[in-house]
C-alpha cells in the first residue's frame, strides 16, 4: 500500500493514496555527434522529451539514454546544445525488449 499524502484542493484538505508505479524500459541509446565532422560533441547537451512517457538522461560523452513507460510506436524528443540548431527527431520504438543504438548528429550554427 503507497503511503498516505494531504492533497489540498478547492479549499479542502484530502488524504490520498498513490499506489501507481511506473516502470520505464531502456529504448535507445544514443550517441550524439556533430553533423560536420561525425565527432561526438564536446559541448553540453540537454534533451527533452516531448512525450509524457518518455525519459532521457544525457550522459558524458555526448551520450543519451531514452526510456519508455509505456510501449508507444514513436518518442519524440529534441536535443540542444550550444553552438548547434536545436533538433527534434522522431525515434521508432522497438517492439521487444531490445535497445536500439542510434546516432543523431547536431548540425553547426553557421558562422
Amino acid at each position: 500500500m503507497g503511503t498516505p499524502r494531504d492533497v489540498v484542493a478547492g479549499g479542502r484538505v484530502y488524504s490520498v493514496v498513490d499506489d501507481i508505479a511506473v516502470v520505464h524500459r531502456l529504448a535507445f541509446r544514443v550517441q550524439l555527434t556533430d553533423a560536420a565532422s561525425n565527432k561526438a560533441l564536446t559541448a553540453p547537451v540537454r534533451a527533452q522529451p516531448l512525450d509524457s512517457w518518455a525519459f532521457a538522461l544525457v550522459q558524458p560523452g555526448a551520450k543519451c539514454l531514452v526510456a519508455v513507460a509505456a510501449d508507444p510506436a514513436t518518442v519524440r524528443i529534441t536535443f540542444r546544445a550550444p553552438g548547434y540548431t536545436d533538433k527534434t527527431v522522431e525515434l521508432t520504438v522497438p517492439a521487444a525488449a531490445p535497445t536500439t543504438e542510434t546516432v543523431i548528429g547536431l548540425d553547426p550554427l553557421p558562422a
